[in-house]
């Protein structure tokens, strides 16, 4: 499953930035998928959205699955 690195930028400046992996492997569609989410997330307060594919390789990816796997970690300990 690719990974995807989405940023938004709102209508006040405010930039918000993650990475996601998804089943959609098509960038077209994907970009849809998530300008559909801020839409409804930020109620149409975006102002652009930027989808960009990344290599499992790249530190954005690493940073991701290490929060996923500390999170998993924390789960098992309650």
């Amino acid at each position: 499953m690719p990974f995807y690195r989405i940023t938004v930028t709102d209508i006040y400046g405010h930039i918000t930035q993650g990475v996601r992996q998804d089943h959609v492997v098509d960038i077209g569609m994907y970009y849809e998928k998530a300008k559909q989410k801020a839409i409804t997330a930020m109620k149409a307060k975006f102002k652009t959205i930027n989808v960009v594919m990344v290599t499992s390789n790249s530190d954005d990816v690493k940073e991701y699955m290490k929060a996923i796997k500390e999170a998993r970690i924390s789960m098992a300990a309650m």
